[in-house]
């Protein structure tokens, strides 16, 4: 038998379909990788709006998300869990409410800066 052969094999097979670039986003209506504990200082009510609107985003909502969670990274690793799980849940009404309200009055005016 050739079992170290073989498992070589299989193992240049996988290393040669990893896909190369930047990595996917987390699937549609799944809490981001790394955002877990911070979701989790929110309220049982907020917790569960926040799986609910992200399983009801579509797939430009959720791109506008990754987005906005790449450009987020360098700035939440100075910012408590409670901070990031705030201004999380924050920018998942932002994007719920830009595609649900499109023929509102602006809502801008009513923004709260999570960031002062």
């Amino acid at each position: 038998m050739n079992i170290n052969s073989s498992v070589s094999n299989v193992d240049i097979a996988l290393q040669s379909k990893r896909p190369e670039g930047k990595p996917p986003g987390p699937p549609p209506g799944t809490i981001p990788k790394g955002l877990e504990s911070a979701v989790t200082t929110l309220s049982q009510e907020d917790q569960d709006s926040v799986k609910s609107m992200l399983e009801s985003f579509s797939k430009e909502e959720h791109d506008q998300l990754k987005a906005f969670l790449d450009e987020f990274k360098v700035e939440a690793s100075s910012m408590s869990d409670s901070e990031v799980g705030t201004a999380f849940l924050a920018k998942l009404q932002e994007i719920s409410g830009q595609s649900s309200s499109s023929t509102a009055t602006n809502s801008s005016d009513q923004t709260i800066d999570t960031y002062a």
